[in-house]
Formats: structure tokens, C-alpha cells, sequence
């Protein structure tokens, strides 16, 4: 007891306790007894039993629902290491982490405490894997496995594959996925026992790119180049095959570089050997067909004065130029289209164009045909006939190849109007007199050829006068006197007088033609019949030359 002298004395013990009160004055006393009683029964604490936390349940309730209740009762939960979420002072305070939760319930009423604890578990026991790096996806691996391992899955764990840009194709829900795609893959392993989860990631790359590839457009196939290389441009690593279907493939056909002999679609696969890729391109290959088919020339053959002959290549039907031009044979050529002096022989003619095709044509070049021409020796005539002359040039040699024809004199000669070279060569000739003819055929270049005869004209005079008339004849044929003559050997008949016996002139006609009874003396003098006798007559007569001559004779009358 403390303070036993005063009014309120502390007493910590049940019992009875009298007090004694005494009056100092007086001395007089007075007692008091009370009695103390004693209320030190604790209230009854339970804290719960153990409580686990896992990663599905990382806040809980406490339950202190075994200890006192009432009003009189105050709760308090307290904790080292842990949390109290909320409810400290109640029988159910959410908790947040492990740790001792200790539980302290006063009675208010008797001020007497107990306290409890309870240990809060937790298991985070997480997955911990990895996942292995997949293959490369190529054009030979389209497929990959994404295999999850590791430890912390629990009995049951539940596994799922996810990818936003990529593609599952099976195992989704199991630690091992195929996929076929690139991309970011997720894998999420719940540990179904604690409800834990770990979230790895893995990145499925691909390598499907194509070698770089490609075939430049090749020249043409002629008739010189008779091969072609091919050339494929691509990386180095990649693995070549050309393939055709109508061309042909002479080597290195796994070459970037074939060599290749025939027209065609030549076809070319690069293939990576890393990744299986392959690009694809084709080349085509031709053949030039525009070749030379045909050609005209013109030949200016070798002349009879020695100029040699010359060829001019006037067309040439297809091929490509320009062109070169042999004479012979291809061993030589030359760019000139024109050729000179080419001796008399045949030529083999060829053109080839750029691109080496040719075509062959013989050229026979002529001996220069030397003019000749031919006449007989001698021709004989008579005064007042006349003969067609015929210059012979040889059949083989052309008329068109005689510029002129010159006859030497031309006295005597009668040509056609505007005569051709065959006219020219064929006069008629008239002479008066023995004439030596000479003919001359001149080429255009100069080249001649003589030739001569002789016409022989006998000049004896041929007139013929009838010495005997019968007037009264019944055909005509001798009623009248005149002269006849050859014809042509006399121009006209001057003069014709007829005399009687005693010179009396009976008859006389002028400028007349021989040859015509109708103007000749019909046998009578003042157109009475003359008595039968012999008369004289005298006619003066033109040749055809223009020599005059005196002529006479007798002529008898008959009746």
C-alpha cells in the first residue's frame, strides 16, 4: 500500500482495507472497512492458425475469431516484418506480407491484456526458365521450334505462346511451339500452385532474302558469232544453274558465265546455300535474221582499147551495213561497193555485212569483143546495076557496141533515112565507074575494124534498037520503033529522029524512057502510014552516069 495516511491510499492487492480516521483535536476516531476485490482474468486471445501468401494471393485476412468478445474488449494487431492493410484494431485486419502478426485484446473493463501471434507465410516461388534460341527461319527451314525450359513450375504449371506479329502453328499451350513466322514470341508459365507467373520472350528472326540477281540482255547470234557468253551478276556465295528449254548450253552451265550456241529463253537460278533461297531470271538470246538474200550489179565488161572492166554493187536485198565487198571469193575485202579492173575471167563476187553474214554471186567478166567485119573481095556489074553491100561483123559481137560505120567513097552509095548500125553496114551501092569500097566500124571506145571490095562495072553500052516494025501487029509488041535498053542503065532518051531515003524527017520526040513503044515511031509521017521500006533513024541518049552518046541506025517498015 502506498499513501496509508492519506484519504487514497494505492493498494495493489485484493483484500479488505479499513481505514482509521482520527480527529487531532478531540483525538476521537472512526473506522471504515472496505473491501478490494481483485478482476485479473485476461481475455482470451487466438491469433488463427498459419497463413501462406502466394503470387495469387498476396493479401489476406486474419481471423482472431477464437478470441473474447464484447464491448468491454479492444483489438489491436501489431507486426514486425509484415503489413496491415486495414482492420488493426478488429478480429479480421487484411495483411499484405509474411511476417508476425501478434494480436493484443485488452478488457477494458479490468484492464487486463492478452496478446497472441500468428506467423504469416508466403510462397513466390516464381518460374524461372529460359527459352532456347530457335533455328533460323529460311527458305529451307520454314519451321521452328521454340522450346521453354527451366525450373519452378509447380506439379501442374500452365504454359501459353503468344505473338503479335508472328504465327503459332501448334504446341500454344504447351512449352515447346512450332511457329512459322519471324517475329516476337511470348512465353507465359503460370505456376499453378502458387499462382506465380514468368513471362520470358524470344525472337524468332528469318532469312528468306533472295540472292541479288540479274541477267544484262546479250547481242544477237550471226552468222560470225556463232557463240554467246551469258552472264548472271549475283553474290558471290550463291550456287548458279541455267537452264533452256529451246536454246542450247555449251559449257558452264553452273558458271556465271555459260557459253551457249543456238536462239532461245536461257533461264538462270541463284540459290543461297545459308538460307536455301533462290532468285530467278531469264535472258532470251536471238538470232539475227536479216541476212543478205540478193544483190544486183552492173558490170561495164572490159573494152577492146584495154580499159579493164568495172562492177558496181547497185543493191543489196537485206543484211546490215555497211558492207565489204571481195571479188575473190572472201579471201579479200574491202569497203568499196565499187571494183576495178578486173581482167576478163570469172569472179566469185561476195558481200558480207557487219555482221559477217555473206552471199556468194558469180561474176563472169567477158573478153573485150575486138570488132572485125568482112566484105566479099569484088562484085562485077553492069553500067546502071547496083549492089546491095553487106558488111559482116561476127554474130557474136554486138551491134550496140558499134558507135559509127564509115564508108569510104560514098559516091555511089544509097543509105535508109536516120539508118541504124545494121543499115549502115548494108548500102546499096550504084557506081558508074570500077570503085573500091572501104568500110570502117568505130566502137565508143575507139576500137576499128576495115574491110574492102571491089565493084567492077562493065560500062559497055547495052541499047537495043529493033531494025524491023510491022504497025499492024495484032499483040502490039513490035507496031512501033524505039530503043530498049538494060534497065537502069539509061537516064532518058534525048533526042530520037526517024529519016526517010531522001532525008525527010518522018518522026521526032525528046526527054523521053527507053523501054516504051506508046512514044516511039509508030510506022507513019502526019498520021498516014508510010510505005513499007527501010528508014533511017538517029537518037542522042543520056546514060545513067550523064554521058551523052550519039546513036544510029535503020529500021524496016513492014505491012
Amino acid at each position: 500500500m502506498i499513501g496509508e495516511t492519506t484519504n487514497q491510499p494505492l493498494v495493489d492487492e485484493p483484500g479488505t482495507y479499513d481505514l482509521l480516521v482520527t480527529n487531532t483535536q478531540n483525538g476521537c476516531t472512526e473506522t471504515a472497512s472496505i473491501v478490494v476485490d481483485e478482476d485479473v482474468l485476461p481475455p482470451t486471445t487466438e491469433a488463427g492458425q498459419t497463413v501462406g501468401l502466394d503470387c495469387d494471393t498476396q493479401a489476406k485476412a486474419l481471423n482472431g475469431a477464437g478470441s473474447s468478445l464484447g464491448a468491454n474488449f479492444t483489438y489491436l494487431w501489431t507486426t514486425s516484418g509484415g503489413l496491415i492493410v486495414s482492420g488493426a484494431t478488429t478480429l479480421t485486419p487484411q495483411i499484405g506480407d509474411p511476417g508476425t502478426y501478434v494480436l493484443t485484446i485488452e478488457n477494458t473493463t479490468n484492464g487486463c491484456t492478452s496478446t497472441d501471434n500468428v506467423i504469416v507465410t508466403e510462397d513466390l516461388t516464381t518460374p524461372a526458365f529460359a527459352i532456347a534460341q530457335p533455328q533460323l527461319l529460311t527458305c529451307l527451314v520454314t519451321t521452328a521450334q521454340t522450346i521453354g525450359a527451366g525450373t519452378g513450375f509447380g506439379n501442374a504449371p500452365t504454359a501459353t505462346w503468344t505473338t503479335t506479329n508472328g504465327n503459332i502453328v501448334s504446341g500454344g499451350n504447351t512449352l515447346s511451339a512450332l511457329v512459322d513466322a519471324p517475329g516476337t514470341y511470348i512465353l507465359t508459365v503460370v505456376n499453378n500452385q502458387t499462382g506465380c507467373t514468368d513471362t520470358e520472350q524470344v525472337v524468332v528472326t528469318e532469312d528468306v532474302a533472295p540472292p541479288p540477281l540479274n541477267a544484262p540482255p546479250v547481242g544477237l547470234l550471226t552468222c560470225t558469232v556463232l557463240e554467246r557468253v551469258l552472264t548472271a551478276n549475283t553474290a558471290p556465295q550463291a550456287l548458279l544453274q541455267w537452264t533452256t528449254q529451246n536454246g542450247n548450253i555449251v559449257s558452264g552451265a553452273n558458271t556465271a558465265n555459260p557459253v551457249v550456241d543456238a536462239p532461245g529463253t536461257y533461264t538462270v537460278t541463284a540459290t543461297l546455300p545459308l538460307n536455301g533461297c533462290t532468285a530467278v531470271t531469264s535472258v532470251p538470246l536471238g538470232i539475227e535474221t536479216n541476212i543478205p538474200t540478193g544483190l544486183e550489179f552492173l558490170l561495164d565488161p572490159p573494152l577492146c582499147n584495154g580499159t579493164l572492166g568495172f562492177l558496181t554493187v547497185e543493191q543489196i536485198n537485206g543484211g546490215i551495213g555497211p558492207f565489204e565487198y571481195s571479188i575473190d571469193g572472201g579471201s579479200t575485202f574491202f569497203p568499196a561497193q565499187d571494183i576495178d579492173g578486173l581482167q576478163p575471167g570469172t569472179y566469185d563476187l561476195v558481200i558480207r555485212d557487219v555482221n559477217g553474214c555473206e552471199i556468194t554471186e558469180e561474176v563472169p567478166v567477158p573478153t573485150p569483143p575486138s570488132p572485125a567485119v568482112a566484105l566479099p573481095l569484088e562484085f562485077s556489074i553492069q553500067l546502071g546495076e547496083d549492089q546491095q553491100l553487106q558488111a559482116i561483123v561476127p554474130p557474136a559481137y554486138p551491134l550496140a557496141l558499134i558507135d559509127q560505120v564509115i564508108w569510104e567513097p560514098t559516091t555511089g552509095l544509097t543509105f535508109e533515112d536516120n539508118p541504124t548500125i545494121a543499115e549502115q553496114l548494108s548500102p546499096l551501092a550504084m557506081p558508074f565507074s570500077t570503085t573500091q569500097y572501104t568500110v570502117t566500124i568505130i566502137t565508143e571506145e575507139g576500137c576499128r575494124a576495115v574491110a574492102r571490095t571491089v565493084i567492077k562495072v562493065d560500062r559497055n553500052i547495052d541499047i537495043y534498037a529493033p531494025n524491023i516494025i510491022w504497025p499492024e501487029d495484032p499483040d502490039g509488041q513490035n507496031a512501033a520503033f524505039t530503043l530498049f535498053t538494060r534497065q537502069g542503065s539509061v537516064n532518058q532518051i534525048l533526042s530520037l529522029q526517024v529519016y526517010d531515003r531522001w532525008g525527010e524527017q518522018l518522026f521526032v520526040n525528046k526527054n523521053f524512057l527507053p523501054d516504051d513503044p506508046q512514044v516511039g515511031w509508030p510506022g507513019d509521017f502526019k498520021g498516014e502510014p508510010v510505005n513499007p521500006g527501010v528508014f533511017v533513024w538517029w537518037a542522042e541518049v543520056e546514060l545513067v552516069d550523064g554521058q551523052k552518046i550519039l546513036m544510029k541506025g535503020d529500021v524496016t517498015v513492014v505491012r
